[in-house]
């Protein structure tokens, strides 16, 4: 894939949106989705990349088949919104709330007095002793105006990310062209798939067998009868090491996929992702269960020995590193902002006048992205204040207008550099917040107004694979719209179906009976306000973010020491198995694979060769959850 489709100058693109294109969108949400939905309430596992993979090899064979093989910008738009239309379990949520308004444990947590679940209004969830409960269905009256307010909620997240997609897009594609490691796994599959050039098509083959290899031998035997033959996500070191280093996420990544995406990412950026990550989750997490317990109180309290990573992690987190890790993000942002204000000052300037071949691409002038962010940002503002009346209004209006800016640059800079983003959602950014006012009531713990930048920085990373697959960008938005309504619209009916057949939690769906209640006990806390959020957290995390971006740009420009902002800020985020998975990659990927190979002939099979793991291991993957699913299908019973 040539490196010099950078620019839209150079690129003459084509339109990617057809019929048969949507026709796989809606083949993905009608197959997959319920896939993804039940393997999400039994295993907790996700299947982005087996839709994807099997959806586009799927159609790709069938249009071959059929004399009129798919162009590669009609592959591109399957890829990207195959994924999304197939996995995304949003309306699953919907169930959750229920489950809040009715479960016991909700008795627990009380605001003078009353029970959290008498407190939730009907326009999040309808009330403890409606008939939606007893029929157990989505599709009931009942259920009208919390859908509604989703979608509504929805539509303004839509604008948001739509302006700031252009934005990131212009910035970091068209200006800064970062070099967005992992959009090449995509446009070579794309490329591969539709041009079938002999040489590549047989590398990419190759691979393809192998990914599949791995995938049968590792994923099967657990999927089918339960058996692990290599534990998985990683091999878990925390019950030898506990004794000596307390509260260390120690292990080793067993997922190959790891390790061979990590053969794209830049070596400094998978260095220092790998020395933020040991620092944050092995020496500190350490240190601040012996030498510095007052730190963090509630870490040291909740800690107990046989935790595992999953639950070091999962409790480490929440109690020390959810506030700075969104500090350094944000930090990170600003420092971005004020480094580099001539490059923001020249995109501004290129979309106020908006050439001729922007505007063929699909970009909008400046005034039309500032009224789709203002229409977006404040019209969820709006819309918080008419549901949480009694919250100060200055609080949501900064973070929906101020926020999702910031969010959108530093996330989109994040993959644009090392192929990472960092997991910033609004409900992470707006908990501590909410803590923050001394807010005593419920209402606003429930909804959020939009908090932007999440979507538009994965989302910037597929505009670069319309770039280098010439496809016009302004396709991949009309194609977003019409997978929004197909997964909103199969998703509502999949979700009713599943929670038809069996409550949930319930046996029926284990991981649900497991994890449902530690999510509502965590947002039972937030909302009774037993977690801790210290001002004197933030502040020390904003000087020590300050500092380090400080001395280590002063360092890379006066002595051209290597430094990765990006790679600090993600590794803060990445616990050491992932990481060092990566660094592995990536030494084999930049140093030791090039001398074995020839460096030039290295770096043009390298994405072929990922792209083609990747969708092997997805396919081994999709057979052997559709195989075992239909293996042992069973109905479960209401009684």
């Amino acid at each position: 894939m040539s490196a010099g489709l950078e620019s839209s100058r150079e690129v003459t693109f084509e339109r990617g949106l057809t019929g048969r294109v949507i026709l796989a969108i809606f083949f993905a949400s009608m197959f997959f989705l319920p896939i993804s939905i039940y393997l999400q309430l039994v295993t907790g596992v996700t299947i982005s990349a087996i839709a994807t993979y099997i959806t586009a090899v799927l159609f790709s064979e069938l249009a071959l088949l059929f004399g009129s093989p798919l162009r590669k910008q009609e592959l591109f738009i399957i890829v990207e919104m195959c994924g999304i239309a197939g996995t995304t379990t949003f309306m699953v949520e919907l169930v959750f709330r229920g489950f809040v308004v009715t479960s016991s444990l909700s008795y627990a947590f009380r605001i003078g007095g009353v029970p959290i679940n008498h407190l939730i209004p009907a326009w999040w969830a309808p009330p403890y002793n409606s008939e939606a409960y007893t029929i157990r269905t989505l599709l009931h009256p009942d259920w009208g105006l919390p859908i509604l307010i989703t979608v509504i909620h929805g539509g303004f997240t839509i604008l948001t990310e739509f302006a700031l997609l252009m934005l990131t897009s212009l910035l970091y594609i068209e200006v800064e062209k970062l070099p967005f490691p992992f959009a090449t796994i995509d446009a070579e599959m794309i490329s591969t798939l539709s041009e079938r050039k002999p040489r590549r098509l047989g590398i990419f083959s190759q691979s393809v067998v192998i990914g599949a290899l791995f995938g049968f031998l590792i994923h099967v035997p657990y999927i089918s009868i339960g058996l692990q033959v290599v534990p998985l996500p990683w091999l878990d070191f925390t019950g030898v090491t506990e004794q000596y280093i307390p509260g260390a996420v120690i292990g080793v990544a067993s997922e190959p996929l790891a390790y061979v995406t990590g053969m794209l990412i830049p070596l400094p950026h998978a260095m220092y992702m790998f020395i933020s990550s040991f620092i944050c989750w092995i020496i500190l997490n350490t240190l601040f269960l012996t030498s510095f317990r007052s730190a963090f109180p509630r870490w040291s309290e909740e800690y107990m020995p046989g935790m595992g990573i999953s639950l070091l992690y999962q409790r480490s987190f929440m109690h020390v590193w959810l506030v700075p890790s969104l500090v350094f993000s944000l930090s990170l942002a600003l420092f971005t902002l004020v480094s580099r204000l001539d490059i923001f000052k020249r995109t501004f300037a290129t979309l106020w006048r908006l050439p001729d071949h922007l505007r063929e691409a699909g970009y909008q002038k400046l005034s039309s992205i500032i009224l789709m962010y203002l229409i977006g940002t404040l019209g969820s503002v709006l819309l918080f204040r008419l549901l949480v009346p009694d919250f100060p209004i200055v609080i949501p209006l900064a973070l929906s207008t101020g926020l999702s800016l910031l969010n959108a640059i530093v996330g989109a800079r994040l993959i644009g550099e090392t192929g990472y983003g960092v997991t910033i959602t609004a409900a992470n950014i707006w908990t501590p917040f909410v803590y923050l006012t001394g807010y005593k009531g419920v209402n606003a713990w429930l909804y959020s107004p939009v908090i932007g930048g999440g979507l538009s920085s994965g989302w910037t990373q597929m505009i670069k694979v319309a770039y280098l697959t010439r496809t016009r960008p302004g396709d991949f938005m009309k194609a977003f719209l019409i997978t929004w309504v197909a997964y909103r619209v199969f998703g509502t009916l999949w979700a009713s179906f599943f929670w038809s057949m069996a409550p949930i939690p319930s046996a029926a769906y284990p991981y649900a009976a497991v994890q449902w209640p530690i999510n509502l006990v965590t947002m039972g806390m937030w909302v009774t306000r037993q977690i801790d959020v210290r001002t004197e957290v933030v502040t020390t995390s904003l000087g020590i973010a300050m500092f380090i971006l400080g001395v280590g740009t002063a360092l890379n420009r006066v002595l051209g020491v290597p430094f990765s902002p990006s790679g600090i800020v993600v590794g803060m985020m990445m616990i050491p198995p992932t990481a060092i998975a990566i660094l592995i990659g990536s030494i084999m990927g930049n140093i030791v694979l090039p001398r074995i190979a020839g460096r030039e002939q290295w770096f043009d099979i390298r994405s072929v060769i990922v792209s083609g793991f990747a969708t092997g291991e997805g396919i081994a993957i999709g057979l052997s959850i559709v195989g075992a699913l239909i293996s042992k299908a069973v109905w479960a019973w209401p009684y």
